[in-house]
């Protein structure tokens, strides 16, 4: 599983999170990835906002 996969699976799961089961959540990252806190949340963030599938509207073709 590539990192991407991973902040992609774990984004999900954060975005839903409480506060307590978010830390766990970038715990879980963290040790995964390898990647420092500062980093992993700024991904996790930015995965759980990110769409992605068949009705990915982020790129508009004009």
């Amino acid at each position: 599983m590539t990192r991407t996969e991973v902040t992609a699976k774990y984004g999900r799961r954060d975005k839903k999170a409480s506060q307590k089961n978010k830390r766990a959540v970038l715990n879980e990252v963290v040790t995964v990835t390898g990647w420092t806190r500062d980093n992993s949340r700024r991904r996790l963030t930015q995965a759980a906002n990110t769409r992605q599938g068949p009705g990915d509207r982020s790129f508009r073709a004009s």
